[in-house]
């Protein structure tokens, strides 16, 4: 079996050769699994000032399966009557949120989860003082792209 001999320059330009090529092409996948703060993008409700940062979606993560959002609804905000054309669910991290949907209404606090089927109408009305901070999934992904194209972005802070 023959053995491949080489000089340690050229041993070296192999090694250097393979961190250029290799390296960066196994980190990009890995990358773009984990996202830093820096790199999601918030977006803002001109009329109220609900504001929601995506964290996961097709960009971000690189699914289309899901989006992923952490969702600030400021304290009196009623969301009127809206369909969403995704299955949205919500896992309430502080505040307090009315939630109607098919005619139910129920009131969601910290800790709670809620599951809106794809084509139902609902409705969200924050009945606490504070905001209400809650994240959000909705499957498949690509609902943030219709919720925010008459949202503003959120300048970097």
């Amino acid at each position: 079996m023959p053995i491949l001999c080489l000089s340690r320059w050229t041993s070296l330009a192999v090694i250097l050769a393979g961190l250029v090529f290799i390296v960066p092409t196994a980190l990009a996948e890995e990358v773009s699994r984990f996202v830093r703060p820096e790199q999601a993008t918030t977006y803002i409700d001109p009329v109220t000032k609900t504001e929601v940062t995506i964290l996961i979606d097709q960009r971000l993560g690189g699914t289309t399966e899901l989006t992923l959002g952490y969702l600030v609804v400021p304290p009196g905000v009623d969301v009127p009557n809206h369909i969403h054309q995704s299955t949205e669910t919500f896992y309430i991290l502080s505040g307090e949120m009315e939630q109607t949907s098919e005619g139910k209404v129920q009131t969601l606090s910290a800790g709670m989860a809620c599951l809106v089927p794809a084509n139902t109408k609902t409705r969200h009305t924050v009945k606490s003082k504070d905001p209400v901070h809650a994240l959000v999934i909705w499957t498949p992904g690509g609902e943030e792209e219709r919720i925010t194209k008459e949202w503003q972005v959120k300048a970097a802070q």
